[in-house]
């Protein structure tokens, strides 16, 4: 499916999140302007409230301006099996073509299941909401056989067309008589293309396929074509061809694989146990892996360049795109000592979700009036939905990939109308804690998600301090692997957020832009995998909650998710561990009991998602709960859902009115480290309300200086218009 970007618009990504100083990175430009202006502009502030900061960027030394040629790149949705082979096919008298399919999604076009092309010659079996439909088509002209059937979504059915190559004539579903004649295309055919699910020209299929064939019949003998079966290397985007001709293809747009097939009974629910139970491929009109635009231009970062977060800003016709990427030390220089842990698979998971907010009238005059980026995904669906939406089908959207423009991972970018606060979330909520640490004079690296997966421990190497965002809720078993290892070697980490190290998801090497994600069993969810899919195809694991799998976000971190509610927010009351020897420094400039009454986000420090400590959950039992929410009241807040085991019902985890509660939490660790745990997802937003002045700010303050040692900060930078 063909969809072409809006016209007069101006949308980019680049080829990855992060690049070192010195490296070179490329972008991929979409543009109905002629030329594209693009220069490099470092971030601090990327929220447009003018309570707060206002946006603030500023002209990155050493990248060179650059003039572009514009381009304005369609975008090909849609998944499928591409088999590329040069085949010639000699007396040949039939062909028949077929598969078992489990369609969810049906219209009066038709969607094709199986297709061949090469030199002038098609043919291609499809499905309508009413008929099986074969398509023949021979030097430019084409005709269609059709019969009638009433496919009934969700259930499996066996199809086959049979083609006589010198009448035209064709039988459907093995019927014994002739159901009608297309074109007689001859008994010497070559062919070059081999599509199952999809088209060039659309016609993409919605829906599970299983064991797709084509047959020939030639001097009196049936012998095999091709014999796909995607029972093999289900971890892969390979599609094996089990037949004498080794027709192997290649899945283009990650349809998702390890999907029960036919055959699936429910006596095994792990694919790699049984993989002949998952020898179906699901595909989807609208899977979107790669937009696949050619680059556009290569940006040569500054061997000099600072660490940071930084932007290339592009600009054309009055239109402008800043796409952030990260910029990190050279390989073998010397680190700082704090090192800030982006979420990134977080930003992946929610990348251009649809809620329909743009629509809403009180959101958009705040737009207007906050000068805020007008370009909401809402309105473009052609880059592919989030992991909180669903595909056409109305199935769980599984697979998200960063090689696309991701419209609210930019500067200014509004989630939500917030009478509260500003309606941020992720990338630009966690840039108010990357220019408090500016401000205050805290020099930090910058590392990605991906950055931590690849590269492991060994990414935290001269770090003593690693600081997450405000969400960090999706991760793989590399970057808490990678984490725990960072505390347990002495590190101190400061969770920053709520509803963190919740969801895990998958990666694979040979697919690096994308993740996997499987909502098995329980969470807040806005979709459920379906069942016997709970294991990645990516790499086999079991998905769903981190919880579930045995790694809750206490035993990391001390908290984990508790509770969710409307855009609201409470102040801490502190606890009496505060008053104690041993945090008067954590506390010290701070006189109030009540801390965190204000904030950006949602209007206060404790709100939205919030966590709690359990020891029941892993807990250290050396944790200090140092504030609390609970007592205040949250009108529109509830329990999450896997500690509610029926009605007013949470088992060992006490009520329901207890677990609506975000607890902060320090510990130390054996090791000589620490954790500290804000226990909320608005905790950073309190940054930087009163002039930087608030007991939110002076809690971090006191806990960075006293982490980093004698090692002095930078002079604080002053507050800028």
């Amino acid at each position: 499916m063909t969809q072409p970007t809006s016209p007069g618009h101006l949308f980019a990504y680049p080829e990855r999140f992060s690049a070192r100083a010195g490296e070179t990175l490329g972008l991929h430009v979409s543009s109905a302007a002629p030329e594209v202006a693009v220069d490099v502009v470092r971030i601090f502030q990327a929220d447009p409230n003018p309570e707060g900061p206002g946006l603030r960027m500023e002209p990155a030394p050493g990248f060179t301006p650059a003039m572009i040629e514009g381009c304005r790149r369609p975008v090909l949705s849609g998944s499928y099996m591409l088999a590329e082979h040069d085949l010639v096919l000699e007396d040949i008298d039939e062909i028949i073509l077929g598969a078992t399919v489990w369609p969810t999604m049906l219209d009066e076009t038709p969607s094709w299941i199986i297709r061949i092309e090469g030199a002038g010659t098609a043919i291609a079996l499809g499905m309508t909401r009413n008929a099986l439909v074969l398509e023949v088509g021979k030097d430019l002209e084409s005709a269609q056989v059709a019969m009638p059937i009433t496919p009934t979504l969700r259930r499996w059915t066996s199809i086959e067309a049979r083609l006589l190559t010198q009448t035209g004539e064709v039988r459907l579903n093995g019927s014994h008589e002739v159901s009608g004649t297309a074109l007689p295309i001859g008994r010497a055919l070559r062919f070059g293309e081999f599509r199952v699910a999809g088209s060039q020209g659309g016609g993409c299929f919605d829906g599970k396929i299983e064991a797709p064939f084509i047959w020939q019949h030639s001097a009196g003998e049936w012998s095999d074509v091709a014999r796909w079966d995607f029972s093999r290397g289900i971890s892969s985007d390979r599609a094996e061809d089990t037949g004498p001709l080794g027709l192997h293809g290649k899945l283009i747009n990650a349809p998702l694989r390890a999907v029960t097939g036919m055959h699936w009974t429910g006596e095994e629910m792990c694919w790699r146990h049984l993989p002949e139970h998952y020898a179906a491929i699901r595909f989807h009109t609208d899977d979107l892996a790669d937009c696949g635009w050619p680059e556009s231009l290569r940006l040569s970062i500054p061997g000099n360049c600072a660490p940071g977060i930084y932007g290339a800003r592009l600009r054309a016709q009055g239109i402008e795109d800043i796409v952030p990427f990260v910029v990190r030390s050279p390989r073998h220089a010397a680190r700082r000592r704090i090192a800030f842990l982006m979420p990134t698979f977080t930003y992946m998971a929610y990348a251009n979700v649809s809620f329909g907010h743009s629509a809403k009238a009180e959101y958009k005059d705040r737009v207007a009036r906050w000068a805020a980026n007008r370009v909401h995904a809402d309105d473009h669906p052609e880059f592919g939905r989030s992991m909180y939406n669903q595909h056409g089908d109305g199935s769980g959207i599984a697979i998200s990939s960063r090689l696309r423009p991701i419209l609210n991972f930019r500067p200014g970018a509004l989630h939500i109308f917030d009478s509260n606060g500003s309606g941020v979330r992720h990338f630009v909520a966690d840039m108010h804690l990357i220019d408090w640490l500016d401000r205050e004079g805290f020099a930090c690296e910058i590392l990605t998600d991906e950055d931590l997966d690849d590269e492991g421990i060994a990414a935290l190497d001269g770090h003593d301090i690693v600081l997450t965002g405000t969400h960090p809720e999706y991760h793989t078993a590399g970057t808490l692997d990678a984490l725990e290892a960072f505390k347990q070697r002495g590190g101190r980490l400061a969770y920053l957020g709520g509803n963190g190290f919740y969801w895990r998801v998958a990666r694979s090497a040979e697919r690096p832009h994308l993740i996997e994600l499987r909502r098995a069993e329980g969470g807040v969810r806005a979709w459920e995998t379906q069942p016997g899919e709970s294991y990645h195809a990516t790499d086999g694991t079991y998905g769903g909650l981190w919880r579930r799998c045995g790694r809750p976000p206490q035993q990391l971190v001390g908290v984990g998710f508790s509770a969710l509610g409307g855009y609201e927010a409470k102040p801490y009351r502190r606890c009496a561990a505060t008053y104690e020897d041993r945090f008067a420094w954590l506390f010290e400039g701070i006189g109030e009991e009540l801390i965190g009454a204000r904030g950006l986000t949602c209007g206060g420090a404790a709100g939205y998602e919030i966590d709690r400590a359990d020891p029941a959950l892993g807990t250290p039992e050396n944790a200090a709960i140092l504030a609390t929410s609970a007592g205040e009241l949250y009108e529109t807040f509830l329990p999450a859902p896997e500690d509610v085991l029926a009605p007013g019902l949470s088992g060992a985890y006490g009520s329901p009115d207890d677990l609506v509660r975000a607890d902060m939490v320090y510990f130390d660790t054996p090791s000589g480290g620490a954790v500290f745990a804000a226990g909320s997802i608005t905790f950073c937003g309190a940054l930087l309300v009163d002039e930087r002045q608030s007991s939110i700010s002076q809690l971090l303050r006191n806990l960075l200086h006293r982490w980093s040692g004698d090692e002095p900060a930078l002079p604080a930078r002053p507050d800028q218009d």
